[in-house]
């Protein structure tokens, strides 16, 4: 592992071709960035937006690319999945192949939603249930609860993801 290199933290979601688009995310970041920590996967409801509901999980892994880059490379990944993110009349598009988002970088959360949204702060709690929120200072374990009821742990399935 490089010296400089940062752990981070990626949420992975998507609502089209759930199993191929998860297994193909999770591959091409393993060969972009090696070995990963990956949470378990739930289904839950699109955030914000009418559309189908999602399958969300969480990988954590060390890369020393900087928080610019790293999203760069995110982005690349979910293009490759076929990713469209503007519908024909402009709007957000409602079907996701693949979503990566940083949520964490060098230790340091960047996402706000983090511990509040049920598809962040429940997959963060099966990787990292003592990831402290430094606003409440609740551990990730913690909060998780109070989202429970809002995902469902999908059933233990061979997700592959590297050769």
């Amino acid at each position: 592992m490089d010296a400089m290199a940062q752990y981070v933290l990626v949420s992975v979601g998507t609502n089209y071709q759930r199993m191929l688009n998860v297994q193909s995310g999770m591959r091409m970041m393993a060969e972009q960035f090696g070995e990963m920590r990956a949470s378990s996967w739930y289904a839950s409801a699109a955030v914000g937006f009418d559309a189908a509901p999602y399958w969300n999980g969480m990988v954590g892994f060390y890369t020393s690319l900087a928080p610019v880059a790293l999203k760069q490379t995110l982005r690349a990944i979910e293009d490759r999945t076929g990713r469209v993110r503007r519908d024909e009349r402009g709007q957000k598009s409602k079907v996701v192949t693949l979503d990566l988002d940083i949520v964490a970088h060098g230790g340091h959360s960047t996402d706000a939603a983090l511990f509040e949204l049920a598809h962040l702060v429940v997959p963060l709690a099966d990787l990292h249930p003592d990831w402290v929120d430094p606003r409440t200072r609740c551990r990730a374990g913690e909060l998780a609860w109070r989202h429970v009821e809002e995902v469902y742990r999908l059933p233990t399935v061979a997700l592959t993801y590297a050769d």
